[in-house]
């Protein structure tokens, strides 16, 4: 009921009532969620985020401020999720490094040399981005799809073409990292 979610969002303590009765069983979750400060308990929906806005890049960076790991390639875990968020770091930290390597200039161009960082580090991840959420849309819409011949296909086709997908999508070069 979309009363109940309203309600539901801004009372704490009904949410922490939701996750507790999803995690029975889990002792060292469940104390973690009853130890938690209930003003640190909050919901937000998960919304979609077409595979085509990452080709256009229009909400990726504003500024000092881009969007990294799972806000800006919503995907579930098992579709390279926790992967894709290391080679977010991995670059985001290399293209701002590279923008600030020596400068000693004003503030302004530090300022500058930050947003162009990340400006290179969005261009760098754009296409494979769009790449891993079109996976995992397509992946997903495939779980979700029923009828005979939808599952009959998905059974014993695509799954095997979509494993051999995921695997490939897996493989990303950090290259040499410095230590």
């Amino acid at each position: 009921d979309v009363a109940d979610d309203v309600t539901m969002k801004d009372d704490p303590l009904k949410l922490r009532e939701i996750v507790l009765s999803g995690i029975e069983g889990a002792r060292e979750a469940v104390s973690v969620v009853e130890h938690t400060d209930l003003n640190s308990i909050m919901c937000s929906p998960l919304r979609y985020r077409s595979p085509w806005t990452m080709l256009w890049g229009h909400e990726l960076r504003k500024g000092k401020v881009t969007m990294i790991e799972d806000a800006m390639h919503p995907m579930t875990p098992d579709q390279l999720g926790r992967c894709s968020a290391l080679e977010d770091v991995v670059v985001l930290v290399r293209c701002l490094g590279e923008a600030l390597l020596g400068i000693t200039g004003s503030e302004e161009q530090r300022d500058q040399r930050v947003k162009d960082g990340l400006e290179k580090y969005v261009r760098k991840r754009r296409g494979r981005r769009f790449r891993l959420i079109l996976t995992a849309y397509s992946v997903g819409r495939l779980q979700q799809s029923g009828g005979t011949t939808i599952n009959f296909l998905r059974n014993r086709l695509l799954i095997r073409m979509l494993s051999w997908v995921t695997v490939q999508t897996s493989m990303f070069d950090c290259g040499k990292l410095q230590g």
